[in-house]
């Protein structure tokens, strides 16, 4: 009884104390006591809100920039892609060149009309047989097994296995190769490869009259060559006395295994 009669006590003088304040705050502004303090506190308020305008401007300042930045980012992104899409353009361009480069070479040798340049190129070289190389074209492009690959008017191969989109080709290098071959002053012989390295031409007879530097090329018979291709000169030449026949050893300005560029002749009936 006595602790609540207290505490009302207590109450009841705080809201005396609360009630004599707010009457003296009253009077005080009615006499302008407080403008001072008004003021500086308007003041003070207006300093914060200045400071954080312009902390917001500067935040939005700093975003914006940003904004820009990815927008130069991704401008900087298109343009690297446009760029890297023209030097693509460039190198194939530059292929497409030097391809009608050759063609345009390839052209300045004449062949029989029936037989049509077909361009490829060399994709792989065989590591599991010698002598042996890969063409990107096939039977899509109208080639066939036994046609004759070549570059100008020499003699490089021809085509053995085929699927629609590339061709083996045994080169003239190849250890299985037997090309009949004639010289430009009539002696005839076999071209054979010798160990798969270097080319040479046998049974010849040996009455037959060879020098060195004499050009030999195919013979144009008993094989899917054609007349007339070029397969090498005379570098050495080996006679045997007890034997009916000799062997010249040749040598060729052109190795398949050299270039990328070849063509086909691809024979039209």
């Amino acid at each position: 009884m006595k602790e609540r009669k207290a505490r009302n006590n207590n109450i009841f003088v705080t809201l005396i104390v609360l009630i004599g304040i707010s009457i003296a705050s009253l009077l005080l502004d009615q006499l302008g006591v407080l403008d001072g303090v008004k003021s500086a506190s308007e003041s003070l308020q207006s300093g914060y809100r200045v400071v954080i305008k312009k902390r917001v401007d500067k935040f939005e300042e700093i975003f914006e920039i940003i904004g820009d930045l990815n927008n130069l980012k991704t401008e900087r992104d298109k343009y690297q892609s446009q760029v890297e899409d023209l030097n693509t353009e460039v190198v194939d361009l530059q292929a497409e060149i030097r391809e009608l480069e050759v063609y345009k070479t390839q052209l300045e040798v004449s062949f029989a009309p029936s037989y049509k340049l077909v361009p490829a190129q060399i994709i792989r070289i065989s590591s599991e047989e010698s002598g042996v190389f890969y063409i990107n074209k096939g039977t899509n492009n109208g080639l066939e097994k036994g046609d004759v690959v070549v570059y100008k008017a020499y003699a490089l191969g021809e085509i053995i296995e085929i699927s629609s989109r590339s061709a083996k080709v045994r080169s003239i290098f190849s250890k299985d190769t037997k090309i009949s071959a004639i010289s430009t002053s009539g002696v005839k012989g076999v071209l054979v490869s010798e160990q798969g390295v270097r080319l040479k031409v046998e049974k010849i007879l040996s009455n037959e009259v060879l020098t060195i530097g004499d050009k030999f090329m195919t013979l144009g018979i008993n094989s899917n060559y054609p007349a007339d291709l070029y397969l090498g000169q005379v570098k050495e030449i080996s006679e045997f006395p007890s034997q009916t026949t000799k062997e010249v050893i040749l040598e060729t300005e052109i190795n398949p295994f050299n270039l990328r560029e070849v063509f086909v002749l691809d024979y039209e009936d």
